[in-house]
């Protein structure tokens, strides 16, 4: 049966393919090559949220590194043919997580960088702790000099004046959102 569904999903029959994968998925509801299949049957008929659900779902119920590659490629290719760019780009960050080969990595890598390049929007975010021995940008000397009535006197600085050291934590983002690009256009809006 399951042989039969994948002949009649690759040769466009998806109405027979569904209902005989939904048959098999009844007796086995968590078999990962069945949900996957029944993704790849719904991405075909245009029907993204129960391909993307069922890729999931696949994911979910995977158990080796080979089921969890094909579960989040599939997934990806769901959200891909919904136009969600950046949903499939995690998906494919997942696939390249698990993927059990350097080809089956290769692959999930060639795919993001394709999807990337076709995302309107692009996100960056930077973290960094960093020691520092002058956090506050204080004063490294002890004390500092003023001067009243033209003569110069000396005061100590104390606390937060002083240069203290520690960790320095710092976060940084932007964002672009590509407008319609066509070949000579390309409006970005950038934060």
């Amino acid at each position: 049966a399951y042989a039969a569904a994948v002949a009649n999903w690759q040769a466009g029959r998806l109405d027979l393919a569904a209902g005989l994968t939904n048959a098999l998925l009844k007796r086995s509801p968590g078999n990962v090559d069945l949900l996957i299949l029944k993704s790849r049957i719904a991405e075909k008929a245009g029907k993204a949220k129960t391909a993307t659900d069922t890729g999931r779902q696949a994911w979910g119920n995977a158990e080796t590194d080979t089921e969890k590659y094909a579960a989040a490629m599939v997934t990806a290719r769901a959200f891909l043919a919904d136009e969600k760019h950046t949903r499939a780009q995690l998906w494919l960050r997942r696939a390249a997580h698990v993927a059990p080969n350097d080809l089956m990595h290769a692959q999930a890598a060639r795919d993001f960088r394709v999807v990337r390049a076709r995302n309107p929007l692009a996100v960056d975010l930077s973290f960094n702790i960093a020691p520092s021995n002058n956090i506050n940008n204080g004063s490294a000397r002890e004390t500092t000099q003023l001067y009243l009535f033209g003569l110069p006197v000396e005061i100590p600085l104390n606390g937060a004046a002083r240069a203290l050291s520690g960790l320095e934590y710092s976060a940084g983002g932007s964002a672009r959102y590509r407008f319609k690009q066509t070949n000579t256009n390309a409006p970005d809006l950038i934060f």
